[in-house]
C-alpha cells in the first residue's frame, strides 16, 4: 500500500512539473522591446522585403516556398494602411529584412509537438528617405503552437500576421 502511494506521488510530481513546463511555453514568445532610434514616421509610401544574405540557403529555400516575401509585403502594408501611415507618393520607403526564419514541418509539429521548439521570424526595419536614414528597429515573433493549423503555409500567415501588427506600431 505504501509503495502505491509512492508511486502515485512520483506521478503527481512529474505531472505538475510537466505542466509547469509546458506554461512556460505559452505559444508565443514574449514582444521583444524594440530599440528604435529616430523619429516617428508620419507615413510610408511603399514597403520592400528582402531576406538577409545571413539567411542559409536552405531556409531561404523554406521562406520562398511559402511565398514569404509577398505574404510578409502584403501584411506589413496592410498593417501600415491600418494605422493610417501608408501613403502611395511619400517619398519614405519601409524596407523589412528577415533575419531569422524558421518553419518546422506539419509532421514534425503534429508527432512532437512543443518539443520540436518554435517557429520564428525575425526582422530588421529601416525607413528610408531617399539616401536617408530616418529609423531603424528590430521585431519578431516566435510560435511553438499550431495557429494556423498543421501545413507550414498556413502557419506562416500568423506570424506573418504579428510581426507586421509590430512592424506597423513602431513607426
Amino acid at each position: 500500500m505504501r509503495s502505491l502511494q509512492s508511486a502515485h506521488r512520483w506521478s503527481l510530481v512529474l505531472l505538475v512539473a510537466g505542466l509547469a513546463q509546458a506554461a512556460g511555453c505559452s505559444g508565443h514568445s514574449q514582444p521583444e522591446v524594440p530599440v528604435a532610434t529616430g523619429p516617428r514616421v508620419p507615413n510610408v509610401g511603399s514597403v520592400v522585403v528582402t531576406v538577409s544574405g545571413a539567411v542559409s540557403p536552405d531556409v531561404k529555400e523554406i521562406f520562398d516556398e511559402v511565398n514569404g516575401t509577398k505574404r510578409l509585403q502584403v501584411a506589413v502594408e496592410g498593417a501600415v494602411a491600418k494605422v493610417a501611415k501608408l501613403t502611395p507618393g511619400s517619398p519614405r520607403v519601409l524596407e523589412v529584412e528577415v533575419t531569422a526564419f524558421r518553419l518546422r514541418s506539419g509532421a514534425t509539429v503534429f508527432w512532437a509537438g512543443i518539443m520540436a521548439g518554435v517557429d520564428t521570424l525575425d526582422v530588421n526595419v529601416t525607413v528610408r528617405d531617399g539616401d536617408h536614414v530616418v529609423r531603424t528597429y528590430t521585431s519578431g515573433v516566435g510560435s511553438s503552437g499550431i495557429k494556423g493549423g498543421l501545413t507550414s503555409s498556413s502557419r506562416f500567415q500568423p506570424m506573418a500576421d504579428v510581426v507586421a501588427e509590430r512592424v506597423a506600431e513602431q513607426l
